[in-house]
C-alpha cells in the first residue's frame, strides 16, 4: 500500500475533543503541539492495526494479476476507484473506467473487472489501483485514540520512532472489534 496524500492526514479527535473527553482545561494551550502529535501518532496506530483509514485519503495497491476478477482491496472504507492499471513491460497502461467498478466499498471492497481476463488482452501480470479511502471514524476507534492519548500524555511518553507503548485492554479490545479482515484476496467471478 502506498499512501499518495503528501499532506499531514487530517485529525479525526481534535485537540479541543480531546481536552473535552479528559477534562483538560480547553483554554490551557501549552500541551496543544504535544497532543496534537501524539493524536497523530495514535490515530496512526490504530489505522495501521484495524486496515481502516479514518480520515479521507488516497492510496494505491498493486496485486499480481491472474484469472481474477474479483480483488478484495485490504483496507475499508474505500469510497471510490480512480484508476485501475495493467503493467506492460515498463509501463503502467489505464484501464477504461467501463473495465471495472467498486462493490461494497463500504464493508467489503471489492474492485471487480467487467470482462473475463481474455477481453482484456489476457490475464494481466500486475494490476495496479488507485483509491479513495477513509470516511467517518467508527466512535469505538476514536475512543480507543482517546484512550491511547490520555495515557501517553499522562505518562509524559515522547512520540518517537522508538518502540512503541503497548495497548491497555481496553484500547486493544476497542481496536480488535473493528479490523478488517478481507475473505478473500481475489476470485475468478
Amino acid at each position: 500500500m502506498e499512501r499518495l496524500d503528501d499532506q499531514v492526514p487530517d485529525l479525526v479527535v481534535s485537540v479541543q475533543a480531546f481536552k473535552r473527553a479528559v477534562h483538560l482545561p480547553e483554554d490551557e494551550l501549552g500541551d496543544d503541539a504535544a497532543l496534537t502529535g501524539y493524536l497523530l501518532a495514535a490515530q496512526d496506530v490504530v489505522e495501521t492495526a484495524t486496515r481502516r483509514p479514518l480520515a479521507p485519503c488516497r492510496l494505491r495497491f498493486v496485486e499480481r494479476g491472474g484469472p481474477w476478477r474479483r480483488w478484495w482491496l485490504p483496507v475499508a472504507p474505500v469510497t471510490a476507484i480512480e484508476m485501475v492499471e495493467v503493467a506492460q513491460g515498463d509501463a503502467w497502461v489505464a484501464l477504461d473506467a467501463n473495465a471495472w467498478r467498486l462493490e461494497l466499498g463500504h464493508d467489503e471492497p471489492q474492485l471487480v473487472l467487467a470482462h473475463p481476463a481474455d477481453r482484456l488482452g489476457g490475464a494481466p501480470g500486475v494490476v495496479r489501483a488507485t483509491v479513495q479511502a477513509g470516511g467517518p471514524a467508527p466512535r469505538r476507534l476514536t475512543q480507543a485514540i482517546i484512550l491511547m492519548v490520555k495515557g501517553w500524555h499522562e505518562a509524559g511518553i515522547a512520540i518517537e520512532p522508538a518502540e512503541p507503548p503497548k495497548l491497555s485492554f481496553g484500547e486493544e479490545r476497542l481496536i480488535r472489534q473493528n479490523i478488517y479482515r478481507r475473505p478473500l484476496v481475489t476470485a475468478a467471478a
